[in-house]
């Protein structure tokens, strides 16, 4: 089985923020506000020049706009180089997993020393108050330091994608396949049921429980591992019927079980975990962690990573929002 192998580059510092409320954002707040928050901090902790920055990537569903990329935006916002590579990836749930393969493997390339990983997402703003799905999910944004140095801990990435299933979660509406021609331009931007996110919830849960423990074994297998070799393991979203799919070994050391909000925060979910569980310490030895989930595509990851509790920081509370990002086309 392939992996993705990163030798000199370890996670420096990790943050979340989540709105006041704790699930819901107020409407003027983006999932970029939220990311920016936490990106903000980990940069601040860490005493990292802006200059020193290569790259800043942003990985969620809920972008601030179409176009430009929200990286581009975030890095403004942040005040980092303008020698700095910018861009999305329109990846919600497995966020985590395959952010870090992107922009881990991103900074070896670059001569720069960091690199940000921007996670967020606000599935408020695709699911109606009144609609069951809306307390599946909470609010939330993230942002993962990434440093290059010679002593970082390994970290092994797998992912796959079982894209056949790709029509069981998904927001159809907002591009252009299936959308009203621009012979009625107002139309393309009247909001309705194609923007809504949508599941397909038996094949997605028949699926998920089938591949996601598979893949969580073959990771474990491949690298001769088992769960004892981990401080602690994070599975999310990990619901009632996938939970009792996995082993009770494995089961002994996960801290994301069950329906809780950390496990339902999309890409920030597993920042989020982390936070509530490290976000008070100040231990500065690493802690060794597996880490597994999937988002929409349908896409999966499972994942060894270090990480040291005193480069997490607390949860994060804020209704920030940014002011200037509204835009008029009266030139």
């Amino acid at each position: 089985m392939p992996f993705n192998h990163l030798e000199t580059i370890g996670i420096a510092g990790l943050a979340a923020c989540v709105p006041l409320d704790g699930r819901r954002a107020p409407a003027v707040q983006t999932a970029s506000d939220l990311g920016f928050i936490a990106a903000g901090r980990v940069l601040d902790k860490g005493n990292v020049g802006r200059r020193h920055v290569g790259a800043v990537v942003y990985a969620g569903m809920t972008p601030d706009y179409r176009s430009p990329a929200t990286a581009c935006v975030l890095q403004h916002r942040l005040g980092l180089s303008r020698d700095c590579v910018a861009y999305d990836m329109n990846i919600g749930g497995a966020g985590f997993g395959y952010g870090l393969q992107a922009v881990g493997s991103l900074l070896a390339g670059l001569s720069a020393r960091y690199a940000l990983l921007v996670l967020g997402d606000t599935p408020s703003k695709q699911i109606p108050a009144s609609d069951s799905d809306a307390e599946v999910y909470c609010d939330a944004g993230s942002a993962v330091l990434l440093e290059r140095h010679a002593d970082a801990a390994p970290m092994d990435i797998h992912t796959r994608a079982v894209s056949d299933k790709y029509t069981c979660m998904m927001m159809p509406g907002g591009g252009f396949r299936g959308e009203t021609p621009m012979t009625d331009p107002e139309a393309v931007f009247t909001l309705g049921e194609r923007h809504r996110l949508r599941h397909h919830w038996s094949v997605l849960r028949a699926t998920v429980q089938c591949e996601l423990p598979a893949l969580i074994e073959e990771f474990m297998r491949g690298r001769n591992m088992g769960p004892e070799a981990y401080d602690r393991v994070i599975i999310t979203p990990a619901d009632d019927d996938l939970w009792d799919t996995l082993p009770s070994d494995l089961r002994a050391r996960t801290i994301s079980g069950g329906a809780d909000g950390a496990a339902h925060a999309l890409g920030s979910a597993i920042p989020l975990t982390l936070a509530r569980e490290y976000g008070a310490s100040n231990a500065s030895s690493p802690q060794r962690l597996m880490a597994a989930g999937f988002g929409e595509g349908l896409s999966f990851f499972a994942m060894e990573f270090c990480v040291r509790p005193a480069d997490v920081e607390p949860v994060i509370e804020s209704d920030a929002a940014y002011d200037q990002g509204a835009v008029s086309h009266e030139f």
